[in-house]
C-alpha cells in the first residue's frame, strides 16, 4: 500500500472507526458487488487498474484486469476482503 497518499485526518479516522466501516461494508456487500459489475462494463481488459479509498477492493472483484492496485486506508479492510 502507499501509505503517504492519504492525509493523516483520514487515516485516522478510520483507524478509530475501522470496525464500523467493516461493518458497513459487510451490510452493503451486495451494493459493491453491483458496482463492480457495472464498472467491470466500462474498464474491463484494461492493463492496470488502481483503486485508492476504503472498501473498493469488494468494487474490484469482478474487474478483468492484468493488474489491479488497491490501496485501502486501513490493513484491516483489506484483510478482511482479499480472499473474497
Amino acid at each position: 500500500m502507499i501509505k503517504d497518499y492519504y492525509i493523516s485526518d483520514t487515516i485516522k479516522f478510520y483507524s478509530n472507526y475501522v470496525h464500523q466501516r467493516l461493518k458497513f461494508l459487510k451490510k452493503r456487500k451486495f451494493l459493491f458487488n453491483e458496482i463492480s459489475f457495472f464498472l467491470s462494463n466500462l474498464v474491463n481488459k484494461s492493463k492496470k487498474l488502481a483503486f485508492f479509498g476504503c472498501g473498493n477492493l469488494l468494487i474490484t472483484k469482478k474487474i478483468l484486469s492484468d493488474k489491479i492496485y488497491v490501496n485501502e486506508v486501513n490493513d484491516l479492510i483489506f484483510d478482511e476482503f482479499k480472499n473474497q
